[in-house]
């Protein structure tokens, strides 16, 4: 009969759990581009769309699917860097 001493089930459960660990690394490397896609440039620059009214407002037509690209563009809203003051904080420690 042969015998397994404990180095050698040490030694084989650190090679699974290192293979398992590479083999996992190495799939989310190939296909990052698939699992961490983002639609928000897409969905972004559907509601940018060119608005095409056929002569109704957007408060008249209800609000489904189909009026996406009736919204005006999405811009900034910070205030202008000269209406900004300087905040000083001082310790007397």
């Amino acid at each position: 009969m042969i015998e397994i001493e404990v180095y050698d089930i040490v030694l084989i459960n650190i090679i699974t759990y290192m293979s398992g660990i590479f083999t996992g690394l190495g799939l989310c490397i190939k296909y990052k581009h698939k699992l961490f896609r983002s639609t928000s440039q897409e969905n972004l620059a559907r509601l940018q769309a060119p608005v095409h009214n056929s002569g109704q407002t957007a408060a008249t037509q209800d609000m489904g699917h189909s009026t996406i690209g009736q919204y005006p563009p999405i811009m900034a809203s910070a205030p202008p860097a000269s209406t900004l003051k300087e905040v000083v904080i001082r310790t007397t420690e």
